[in-house]
């Protein structure tokens, strides 16, 4: 075998190598966080939450966040336990959805034109979004999502 065609094989080698690593290792990284940024129902930071509302049933329980610390204030104006709301914004700002369904006219199918569950986060800013939280798939693995003011509805 000559010196020249084990030369060429190896330039080749090399400059699969480099786009691989470029594109892969490099990029990959940065198209993973596009992907899972994309599939989020949220666009918001936890830290940037200083209300929860949670609305079941005709029940409500807002919880804000006063210096550092969560308290609710509806029902009762009582204490939380630390990081039990942290926790559930967190949750909330990293939800993300196994299914977009798409715009639906009627929203009942899904238990959407009556929701179960409401949950409206707000900031400083003013309000950072509102789920609404339907009925459970029939696999019952999800429930049907949508979120106030947009038109698709989610798993």
């Amino acid at each position: 075998m000559s010196y020249k065609r084990t030369l060429v094989f190896f330039i080749v080698f090399a400059a699969l190598a480099a786009f691989f690593y470029a594109y892969e290792v490099k990029g990959g990284k940065s198209r993973r966080e596009a992907k899972e940024k994309a599939e989020r129902l949220f666009s918001f930071n936890s830290e940037d939450v200083t209300k929860l509302a949670l609305k079941k049933q005709g029940d409500t329980i807002v919880a804000e966040k006063e210096n550092g610390a969560w308290r609710i204030r509806e029902p009762v104006s009582a204490a939380t336990e630390k990081g039990a709301i942290d926790r559930i914004v967190d949750a909330l700002a990293e939800l993300k959805y196994e299914r977009d369904i798409g715009p639906r006219a009627d929203l009942q199918p899904f238990g959407l034109g009556e929701p179960d569950m409401e949950v409206e986060i707000s900031g400083p800013q003013g309000n950072l979004g509102k789920l609404l939280v339907g009925k459970s798939t029939p696999a019952g693995g999800n429930f049907y999502v949508k979120l106030s003011g947009k038109e698709p509805v989610f798993t």
